[in-house]
């Protein structure tokens, strides 16, 4: 008989466990949790409309439970500058995290796999005895750093402070908060997952965390929470929270780290999840990924012989990776957003309300307006146009050059504003804001930056972006960005949304003036 051993008892390892049991009886499955039966981190987990219609295609039974036990809801709320912008169409269910685990590990049970709890596994001494190792041990992997040489992990670390509660009260939807103090802003992200409660994480930049006093917790003792910082927050949301308190479960301040790999099997043991993958919350997809994991790693080891599971595991990773790499590429713009939201946040609230749904690059402007028509009125109504890609045709005054549209070639712009600066943005986003200092300190800011991508790849054009937004908002200095030949309906959301006020279709002719000019 084949014996598999699964390392982490979240949603990801007890499905893998309790699948592959359920499908192949003659495989003997053990699953090595650190925590005990009944302990359970963190509050609600969220799934898009779109991701639960998937795995209730994929497994009827997880799709039957998550239907039954969780809260659905179709908008999302922005709430800045005491207004309310509410977009439908778009879809939601949320169970608490508890609730999922409790199914899981009755499911496993049920299945016959043998949970061990309160168990520190080792992955190495695991792989001596087991045909296969399942590492779905989360964000700090003792599996992935075990084998770190052979699966060749990065982290990347954000640099914006979150804190992650629960509330007990039920938003009524996907409710986005954001809010301005003395010390700088601070946004949340909640939403409800049972009758009473909701999530309710807390985000802010780095320079305001500290002003705030919030990085005078010092070390907090294992398993425990900041609670002056619970105490701080009730008051600083006390309008939104109406009364409600702000609930702990190991909660502190974090930095958001993501994680890849540069393969995810090695030998006999493979990763799963957080272990292998991490994507920012705000695409909220973490516990969607791991259980997406589960059913491709089932699926592929439950019709593998015995002696086929390294073939079964490597095409497990061939089949998930691809998927998650382009969740995790929708999760660069996004993690980027909430790192620069205090900029963002001087847009009036209906203009900042569509930046923000549009912030991923998955979703335009005129899909929202499809999935709620009466948003999309609304917001066309507030702009004063007919449609979205009016604004393609929308003349702009930039210092005093006139442009009858705002997709315009280079050359228009070379005879148009003929000072205009040419530059190349950074290649990351992190290196944007020194980049906006070394502007500033110009002798003269120009009447209009032209900025081009480093290169080809989403970070690159996600820099791009970030920089002519803070040359627009922290410098006041009008900005274009080239960008080829755009698809209009993406060329009408940028627009919109004031990430650009012109989009340049065509490079410089290196012989004329056009990129003569540079911000080293």
């Amino acid at each position: 008989m084949s014996k598999i051993a699964v390392i982490g008892g979240g949603p990801g390892g007890l499905l893998a466990a309790a699948l592959i049991r359920e499908r192949r009886p003659d495989i003997e499955v053990e699953l090595f949790e650190r925590n005990g039966s009944d302990e359970s981190f963190g509050f609600g987990v969220v799934f898009s409309a779109l991701k639960l219609a998937r795995l209730v295609q994929e497994d009827r039974r997880l799709g039957r439970e998550l239907a039954d036990s969780g809260r659905h809801w179709d908008h999302i709320d922005v709430h800045l500058a005491g207004e309310r912008v509410r977009c439908g169409g778009l879809g939601f269910s949320a169970i608490s995290r508890r609730s999922l685990l409790g199914l899981l590990r009755a499911r496993a049970r049920e299945a016959g796999v043998e949970l061990r709890f309160r168990t520190e596994a080792d992955p190495v001494e695991l792989a001596r005895s087991y045909d296969l190792v399942v590492g779905a041990d989360g964000l700090n992997s003792r599996t992935r750093h075990a084998h770190a040489g052979r699966f060749g992990p990065t982290v990347d670390h954000a640099s914006a402070r979150y804190i992650w509660f629960g509330a007990d009260r039920p938003f009524d939807s996907m409710t986005f908060l954001f809010e301005e103090t003395e010390a700088g802003w601070f946004a949340v992200h909640a939403y409800p997952y049972d009758r009473n409660t909701s999530t309710f994480v807390v985000e802010c930049d780095e320079p305001t965390w500290r002003r705030a006093g919030f990085d005078d917790a010092g070390a907090l003792p294992p398993g425990s929470s900041d609670e002056n910082s619970r105490l701080r927050l009730e008051r600083i949301f006390a309008t939104q929270l109406d009364g409600a308190k702000l609930l702990a479960n190991h909660s502190r301040w974090q930095t958001f780290r993501t994680v890849r790999a540069r393969s995810w099997c090695h030998d006999r043991t493979v990763l799963l999840g957080d272990a292998a993958h991490t994507a920012h919350f705000s695409v909220g997809s973490g516990t969607t990924m791991a259980l997406e994991d589960a059913l491709a790693l089932a699926d592929q080891v439950t019709q593998a012989p015995a002696a086929g599971l390294g073939d079964a595991i490597r095409a497990y990773e061939a089949i998930r990776r691809p998927k998650v790499a382009r969740v995790q590429d929708a999760a660069v713009p996004s993690l980027s957003w909430w790192e620069n939201f205090a900029d963002y946040a001087r847009h009036e609230p209906r203009r900042f309300a569509v930046h923000f749904l549009t912030r991923s690059g998955r979703v335009s402007f005129d899909r929202l307006a499809a999935g709620d028509p009466e948003f999309g009125a609304e917001t066309l109504r507030w702009y004063g146009l007919p449609h979205s890609l009016s604004i393609l045709d929308t003349p702009i005054e930039i210092g005093s050059a006139v442009f009858p549209g705002r997709l315009v070639s280079a050359a228009e712009v070379d005879r148009r504003c003929a000072e205009a600066l040419w530059t190349t943005a950074p290649a990351r986003t992190g290196d944007v804001p020194a980049f906006i200092s070394r502007l500033a300190r110009a002798a003269a800011p120009p009447p209009l930056l032209v900025i081009r991508a480093a290169g080809p790849g989403l970070a690159e054009r996600t820099a791009a972006v970030l920089v002519a937004e803070l040359a627009k908002l922290r410098l006041g200095i009008p900005a274009a960005l080239i960008t080829g030949h755009p698809d209009p309906e993406w060329a009408a959301t940028y627009l919109l949304t004031a990430r650009a006020d012109l989009l340049v279709t065509s490079e410089p002719d290196t012989g004329g003036t056009g990129g003569a000019g540079a911000v080293r």
